[in-house]
């Protein structure tokens, strides 16, 4: 218990260290990568699933009220 515990103090302390050695560049890229992540996500379900998906969904949320 305590070890698990110094292991997660430890690694979010690191992680918090290295946002602040980061700089802007880094940021940019992790967020290019996101995008283009979601635009295959996008590509592969293809454009008129989504909305159909939302719209069904709220149709069903609405009954339930």
């Amino acid at each position: 218990m305590v070890w698990s515990l110094l292991y997660a103090l430890t690694r979010n302390a690191l992680g918090l260290m290295l946002l602040r050695v980061r700089g802007d560049t880094a940021k940019e890229v992790k967020l290019f990568a996101l995008r283009h992540q979601m635009a295959v996500l996008r590509w592969l379900w293809g454009a008129r699933t989504w909305p159909l998906a939302l719209t069904w969904s709220f149709r069903w949320l609405v009954r339930i009220r």
